[in-house]
């Protein structure tokens, strides 16, 4: 509305300069015309501060701002020649010179709004390059979303696979071990069938007795591990040999020495402890203590008991799957 009426108003001003000659206007109307001016400055200043509040709005102002600009060129184009002719025209210095001051504030107030206008533009401009930024940060958005709900059903699928792989190899491993397990088994009977083949005689020729009593036999030359050699035993009737006192073991040694090697001899004592837990037992059952003086010092107290016949006349322990020479012991009640 204020817009309106500063044209309606600047209109009525040129058109009563242009209906008057110039050569006839006197002081008193340029004067006049000067107040008019005056008051369509202050029009205009009123319409800036307007347009100020209205910056929020920008966007549907900019292109009435642009025509009211033109206008203002325009007519300012007009009134310079119109000041001109009253210039050229007027007898008085005082009316030239507030006229000039009228003009130059017109030109200052005309420049500001340029500026103001171009402001606005740029602003807008800013605006649309902000929204079209947004546009496409949004699409990679969804894209980006989109990759990672595939990525994420990939990493579902391979840790099912994973899961199943898993499975798969534990059950493999266990149809491993049981193979491994029945390997064994066949392995350790064909060493017995071995090694009685290789002991034709009967259990009796090859029995030794012993000053305390009892009767032993030494496999020597033949070695097995420690399951080997107590099945052998079993197979022969006798089982592997129990020293519990240093009387028996110092017998049994010495007459291990009777062989002219440095053998180690498989006894039946082994480890029935579960996680390291310490619990050596003999064939029957008796425990052989971890402080007994039977044990070597600094023995390693693990998986089976052997001796060695020289030069220690002592225990030690040793893994059950090494192959060692033993010795078989006729049980009392055979």
């Amino acid at each position: 509305m204020a817009r309106f009426k500063f044209l309606l108003c600047l209109g009525a001003f040129f058109q009563t300069t242009t209906a008057t000659d110039p050569a006839q206007i006197d002081l008193s109307t340029r004067v006049n015309e000067v107040e008019q001016l005056q008051g369509l400055v202050v029009q205009f200043s009123d319409l800036i501060a307007a347009g100020k509040k209205m910056e929020a709005d920008f966007s549907t102002k900019v292109s009435s701002m642009f025509n009211l600009v033109n206008v203002v060129w325009e007519r300012q184009d007009k009134l310079d020649d119109r000041m001109q002719a009253h210039v050229e025209c007027s007898t008085g210095e005082g009316g030239s010179s507030e006229f000039k001051l009228l003009q130059e504030q017109v030109s200052t107030l005309t420049r500001a709004f340029v500026k103001r206008a171009d402001a606005f533009d740029t602003c807008c401009l800013d605006q649309i390059s902000l929204k079209e930024e947004n546009s496409k940060l949004q699409q990679q958005i969804l894209k980006l979303t989109g990759e990672k709900s595939g990525l994420q059903k990939k990493a579902e699928n391979a840790h099912e696979g994973f899961q199943k792989a898993q499975a798969d190899i534990e059950l493999l491993k266990k149809k491993l071990y049981d193979l491994m397990k029945l390997a064994d088994v066949k392995r350790q009977k064909e060493a017995v069938e071995k090694i009685l083949k290789n002991c034709p005689l009967s259990r009796s020729a090859n029995l030794t007795l012993l000053s305390n009593g009892k009767m032993y036999f030494l496999s020597h030359p033949i070695t097995a591990n420690w399951s080997v050699a107590n099945e052998t035993c079993a197979k022969m009737g006798l089982h592997l040999a129990t020293l519990t006192d240093h009387a028996d073991f110092e017998i049994v040694w010495k007459h291990a020495n009777t062989t002219g090697h440095d053998c180690l001899w498989w006894l039946s004592a082994r480890n029935l402890g579960v996680g390291g837990e310490y619990n050596f037992r003999w064939h029957d059952g008796t425990k052989l203590e971890e402080t007994s003086s039977l044990w070597r010092e600094h023995a390693s107290k693990a998986g089976c008991v052997y001796f060695l016949s020289r030069p220690y006349k002592k225990l030690n322990g040793l893994s059950c799957t090494n192959d060692a020479h033993f010795i078989c012991q006729l049980p009392p009640s055979a």
